[in-house]
């Protein structure tokens, strides 16, 4: 917008490991694993790979003294995991049935490390795994609804021209705060079709392009469709209140800083869901909005306010579009929403031009 100048169970008991000291593992696809096989070869321990499969062969030194559990795992797979973990880090680990499952053992002097580098490993694997067990969110898939707006806005700033305050086009239908508040609320509307000269409509077109086409790839081109609208109307009303009567402005920027709040929520909402606990550095794409509002929304001759609410309302709506729409509506829908945008628009315009 442009204004217009004017526990598990850990028991004491002790074990004699009667498991044989060559114990075959399993390697599990799990690359975290690597790092920890990649060890064994100073170590003390012996490690051979089969030639099919994935099989290896772990050779414990030690005569099989007294051993104490270091943990019990519900199956062998969890337990054998558990031993590669040990002997990669230098300690001498063997397995024994107990009821209940498997029980890792290890002398008694290396249980409590034993019980340590085990808890860092499943810290380790519960963040990996809650990332990679939480599907990645329905998206609408590619749309023109970004190229498709743009064209839109240099085809009606073709029509309209430049910025002549007595033009009807202006006159009517630009953000002018005083008719606003007196109850012109089109205006918040017809305002975001309009721009100032060539170089206003062509930032505007591009910025269109590319943020209102990854949101309309998210949400669906008729959910992308209404959230902008609402949001940049929203953004307008608000910088009326804000600014006074005497403010006046115009421009599909408003509507863009939309897209990018609303791109910035649903990136949030995604990094949420996919942890399951909760860090600030899930609003990183939210800080990245605002760089984005700092470089780009606080020219000389833009509308900071407009540019600001609309970031916020957009962030908002996204926010609410990420809860109640975890999936894009059917087409049906979606052509639907778009058809109520575009009539939004052109009802403003025939309601402006009265």
């Amino acid at each position: 917008m442009r204004p217009i100048r004017k526990g598990e169970c850990e028991s004491e008991n002790t074990c004699h490991s009667t498991a044989a000291r060559n114990i075959v593992i399993a390697a599990p696809a799990q690359k975290r694993l690597e790092r920890y096989s990649q060890r064994l070869g100073g170590n003390g321990s012996s490690m051979s790979y089969g030639s099919l499969g994935f099989a290896r062969t772990v050779t414990n030194p030690g005569s099989g003294g007294s051993m104490e559990i270091v943990r019990i795992a519900p199956d062998r797979r969890t337990a054998e995991e558990w031993v590669l973990v040990l002997v990669a880090e230098g300690i001498e680990a063997g397995l024994a049935q107990v009821e209940g499952g498997v029980a890792v053992t290890a002398n008694a002097d290396d249980v409590a490390q034993g019980r340590q580098v085990l808890d860092a490993f499943e810290r380790e694997s519960l963040a990996v795994h809650a990332e990679a067990e939480v599907p990645r969110p329905a998206e609408w898939g590619p749309t023109s609804l970004g190229v498709i707006l743009a064209a839109g806005l240099v085809l009606f700033f073709l029509h309209t021209g430049a910025f002549n305050p007595d033009l009807v086009w202006f006159e009517r239908g630009s953000a002018h705060s005083g008719p606003i508040l007196r109850g012109e609320y089109w205006r918040t509307l017809t305002a975001l079709t309009l721009h100032a000269d060539l170089v206003h409509v062509a930032a505007n077109a591009a910025a269109c392009a590319l943020f209102v086409t990854a949101l309309s790839r998210a949400l669906g081109p008729g959910v992308a469709s209404v959230l902008l609208l609402a949001a940049g109307a929203g953004a307008n009303a608000l910088t009326a209140v804000v600014r006074g009567p005497g403010h006046d402005s115009l421009g599909a920027s408003t509507a863009v800083f939309a897209a990018v709040g609303a791109l910035a929520s649903l990136a949030v909402a995604r990094r949420r869901r996919a942890r399951r606990s909760r860090r600030w550095q899930d609003f990183a794409p939210l800080a990245a909005g605002l760089g984005l509002l700092a470089m780009l929304g606080t020219a000389p001759e833009a509308d900071f306010f407009a540019h600001l609410f609309g970031l916020g309302c957009g962030a908002l709506l996204g926010a609410g579009a990420a809860w109640l729409v975890p999936r894009p509506p059917p087409l049906l829908a979606q052509g639907a929403l778009a058809a109520f945008a575009a009539f939004a628009v052109v009802a403003a315009w025939l309601r402006a031009l009265r």
